[in-house]
């Protein structure tokens, strides 16, 4: 069986294996089809019965060839499709985990500081069930420079913690972005290579 594709002849099958009801499948043909155009025929003793042709769309992994096979360069174009998808996928996840934890750090850097803010208060006013001003003794000062000394290695740490991330997570944004536009150019180059022959 012999399938013209663009202006191609596609092999389908040794004939000599073909006995019996089969079922012939063609893949990524041009949407471009003019349906009453297709035609199909036989030599030998075999009967057509049916000729369909279906236009479904197919997902990005079922076009996507996962293997080269030497001197076919549409396969070639198809694979660094592929290949290129998968670093956008693979850069994209990277860049969602950098935004979880540029999240998680601003987090805690709100959680601290409201720390503060709520120790700070009850230090300058008195609780009011007990209506006794605040006494300042040398132990109260004390824990107090403990928790500010605390407070502020926390702090440094999460806030430079969080301009490491965000500056990774510029740049890897923007190596995404550069990968979306290669991906981009790559499919393009797919499209008019498969469509102009």
């Amino acid at each position: 069986m012999i399938f013209v594709v663009s202006k191609r002849d596609v092999p389908n099958k040794d004939p000599q294996s073909m006995t019996g009801s089969f079922i012939s499948i063609y893949r990524n043909v041009t949407q471009h089809i003019i349906y009453d155009s297709v035609r199909v025929d036989g030599r030998g003793d075999g009967v057509i019965h049916e000729v369909q042709l279906r236009d479904r769309p197919a997902v990005q992994e079922e076009t996507d060839s996962p293997k080269v096979p030497p001197n076919f360069s549409k396969n070639k174009i198809t694979y660094r499709v592929a290949a290129l998808r998968a670093k956008v996928e693979e850069k994209s996840q990277e860049v969602n985990a950098l935004k979880d934890r540029q999240s998680v750090l601003q987090r805690r850097v709100e959680v601290l500081d409201k720390i503060v803010g709520e120790v700070g208060e009850s230090v300058v006013k008195p609780p009011k069930e007990a209506k006794e001003s605040f006494a300042l003794n040398a132990e109260t000062l004390e824990n107090l420079t403990k928790f500010y000394s605390f407070y502020d290695e926390s702090s440094m740490a999460v806030r430079t913690e969080q301009r490491n991330v965000n500056k990774s997570l510029e740049k890897a944004e923007r190596e995404l972005a550069a990968l979306e536009a290669e991906l981009r150019n790559a499919e393009a180059a797919c499209s008019v290579h498969y469509y102009s022959k």
